[in-house]
């Protein structure tokens, strides 16, 4: 990537509905002006920085890269790769991103499922964030918590109780002191 971030401006004007505060500001102008540019300046620094660890990133030929774990179970992240260049249309104004989105089963070296390779359309004349998360991910992610969170067991006195006191027909069938197991 080359690093050519540009930010300027060459001017702010404040418009205020009292002539006072106008003159005010007015007095004031070289002093807004010189601390919005001293702002940009650290802020171009950021973006500098930012651009500089993507770029390393996308150089360190890593494949788990860009894993994230969103789960707290690093057997299971989800793979952020971009499966196409983003998408900028200066007609519209609008930037598109397709990530993969998949979660991965590390242990099994797998996403289980067959990656998506159709894409809603946008709705027309929105220029809001549009997201779409498609059933693959949906299904990756069964399949890969699949041995470690299902089936899920629950066996415990309080639910045991709630279901008698919900379904009174339980314990008069099995008795008050069955415990019930989900």
């Amino acid at each position: 990537m080359i690093e050519a971030s540009v930010l300027d401006i060459q001017d702010v004007q404040f418009k205020m509905n009292s002539g006072f505060l106008n003159w005010i500001m007015g007095m004031f102008q070289s002093k807004i002006v010189k601390s919005v540019k001293d702002g940009l300046a650290e802020a171009k620094k950021e973006i500098d920085t930012m651009v500089k660890q993507l770029d390393d990133e996308l150089n360190s030929g890593d494949p788990m890269k860009f894993m994230w774990n969103v789960l707290n179970d690093t057997q299971f992240p989800i793979n952020m790769t971009m499966t196409q260049a983003p998408k900028f249309d200066h007609t519209t104004n609008l930037v598109e991103f397709h990530i993969d989105g998949l979660f991965y089963d590390s242990p099994q070296q797998t996403s289980h499922v067959t990656p998506n390779v159709v894409f809603p359309p946008r709705y027309e004349n929105s220029h809001s964030e549009q997201a779409w998360i498609h059933e693959t991910t949906l299904n990756s992610l069964f399949f890969a918590v699949d041995q470690s969170f299902m089936p899920i067991k629950i066996d415990d006195k309080d639910i045991t109780s709630l279901i008698g006191k919900l379904l009174p027909e339980f314990n008069a069938y099995y008795g008050p002191n069955t415990t019930v197991e989900l």
